[in-house]
């Protein structure tokens, strides 16, 4: 276990994540010099680090803020899949049939075509690199029958996280949907990810992959690119998402060392540039500690 709590579920009291039990609770903020000016250098609209080890909050702001998330959508998604895979109802072997409801999703796109047979495994490593939108509302439809139903799952199961400020309007956060969470709220999704299905990193830890597919008869590869830039600029970076919406550039950002494991969750940035630069300085900042 990358974290291990006794009770996952958050509260919020006075604009601070807290944590029941052995959960995330406040570390009184850094005092040297240096940091308050670091910290004033990050144009985010919301942001949190947090020390997983030591199942502490390092710094925060705006943790309730209410925020366009886009493909940050999609580790609910996952976290779905996921949860049917521990089920027995689906397995990560089984051959999925791209149809045209994936197809035809727009945004982000790993390529993929309609009849096109490719495993569940080949779909995820599609989602978690390249954040195509087409692979999720595939596994969508092959998990839970078509996307509505998915759908409806998904925020039901941010109801019973304690996502109170979570709505999802599709599987894959296309940018016109107003998919929207808070720094809390994807706190409690995270961690409640990384202890239940940790092997989510096994995917979201690799800069690059090549996959398989058949189309037609003949067999496809498909060469993904994660989209998370901090890896391989940045030792100890391992995961795990990236979402835009418009005009908000957001992250999820993990970051393990020999002394640190970190987490840092950067919305609504206004680029991409700050979006990586908030990120690098959050845990930049941990790293000192």
């Amino acid at each position: 276990m990358l974290i291990k709590l006794k009770n996952k579920r958050a509260l919020i009291s006075g604009g601070t994540i807290l944590a029941v039990a052995v959960s995330i609770t406040v570390a009184t903020l850094l005092t040297r010099r240096n940091e308050p000016a670091i910290v004033s250098q990050i144009a985010a609209a919301a942001y949190v680090l947090i020390d997983l080890d030591a199942g502490k909050t390092l710094y925060e702001s705006e943790p309730n803020k209410s925020i366009k998330i886009g493909s940050l959508t999609k580790l609910m998604s996952v976290y779905i899949c996921f949860q049917e895979i521990e089920h027995g109802n689906i397995s990560l072997d089984d051959t999925v049939i791209i149809s045209s409801a994936a197809v035809s999703k727009p945004g982000p796109t790993n390529n993929l075509k309609e009849g096109m047979e490719i495993t569940l495994d080949s779909l995820l490593h599609c989602v978690l690199l390249s954040s195509g939108n087409d692979a999720i509302t595939a596994i969508s439809v092959f998990a839970c029958g078509d996307e509505l139903t998915m759908v409806e799952r998904m925020n039901r199961t941010a109801i019973e996280l304690g996502m109170s400020s979570t709505g999802y309007i599709d599987c894959s956060g296309v940018n016109t949907f107003d998919n929207r969470s808070t720094v809390h709220d994807l706190t409690l999704l995270v961690l409640e990810i990384l202890e239940k299905y940790p092997q989510i990193t096994n995917y979201t830890k690799l800069r690059e992959a090549t996959v398989e597919s058949v189309y037609n008869g003949d067999v496809v590869e498909l060469v993904l690119h994660n989209t998370n830039v901090l890896l391989g600029t940045m030792d100890g970076v391992y995961g795990l998402k990236t979402g835009t919406a418009e005009a908000s550039y957001n992250a999820i950002v993990l970051l393990k060392d020999g002394a640190h494991d970190l987490m840092a969750i950067v919305l609504g940035a206004p680029n991409n540039f700050i979006r990586w630069d908030s990120a690098k300085k959050l845990l930049t900042l941990g790293i000192s500690r």
